[in-house]
């Protein structure tokens, strides 16, 4: 097994958290055919002072290899050294669309052209049989050139032939979609219910329920109605709203039927 250190020369730290930390690293030798991939993001997992399983990680890392879409943050490589597992991933400069939150209130052209971008890396996934599991502003980054991708699979799960449908308890309580809430078997639609989650979130600077406790978050997201945009937004974005959040996950409709027909991401 190479040492990433050999592969990578690490940088300044620019994310940490319960799964480790995530450094700036540049290739040791360039690439002359992908100057993109000559700077990464390196995700650090400590395997011995982690709280996930090895076979999670594992697994995490085989997902990444395998989503191949322009919507979705790139994968480069996978190590594992002296007790650590490194994940080199496309670095994203431009921030999370959370951060940009922090800045400025967004208008509905942005809005519009952020979930567009974000719909075409879910279809993506779901016509691939998978599921992320974790939509919302802080997992959508930019580029530094200004493009949108999907980033984070660390819950994502893969569908096949034998489980058409997942039932475990993961995700963020504000973004997460009844059924899952309900320990109800779910497919890709819960990923449209947070879709509409973080429609809300961009376009007021917060998910709804963000000032409640993750409990009453968690009990009010079967029991009450769906939140909704308000009138000063637009019918159009209140309706993709709408549609995203039905309580029902078999009216949901599909990312790819959204991209296609749905006027507020055309």
């Amino acid at each position: 097994m190479t040492d990433p250190m050999a592969v990578w020369l690490v940088h300044e730290k620019v994310g940490e958290g319960s799964y480790g930390e995530i450094y700036r690293a540049t290739r040791r030798v360039p690439l002359a055919t992908s100057a993109e991939e000559n700077t990464a993001a390196l995700k650090v997992i400590d395997l011995e002072r982690t709280s996930d399983d090895l076979d999670d990680l594992l697994t995490e890392v085989d997902f990444q290899a395998k989503c191949l879409s322009a919507y979705l943050a790139r994968f480069y490589g996978a190590w594992m050294w002296e007790r650590k597992l490194y994940i080199a991933m496309e670095f994203l400069g431009g921030g999370s669309a959370e951060q940009l939150l922090r800045t400025c209130k967004l208008n509905e052209d942005i809005c519009s052209f952020i979930l567009r971008e974000v719909a075409q890396g879910l279809s993506y996934m779901h016509t691939n049989g998978k599921i992320h599991r974790d939509i919302k502003a802080a997992n959508i980054l930019f580029s530094s050139t200004g493009g949108v991708k999907l980033a984070d699979f660390g819950v994502a799960a893969q569908l096949t032939a034998d489980r058409q449908v997942r039932n475990t308890f993961v995700g963020t309580p504000l973004f997460v979609a009844p059924e899952i809430v309900l320990s109800q078997t779910y497919d890709t639609a819960v990923d449209v219910w947070s879709y509409g989650v973080m429609a809300i979130e961009l376009a007021m600077g917060v998910a709804p329920r963000a000032n409640q406790h993750p409990m009453e978050v968690l009990y009010q997201i079967p029991t009450s109605p769906s939140p909704q945009l308000g009138p000063e937004f637009s019918a159009e974005f209140r309706d993709l709203v709408g549609q995203c959040l039905s309580k029902i996950p078999e009216q949901r409709p599909k990312m790819s039927e959204l991209l296609k027909s749905h006027p507020f991401l055309q």
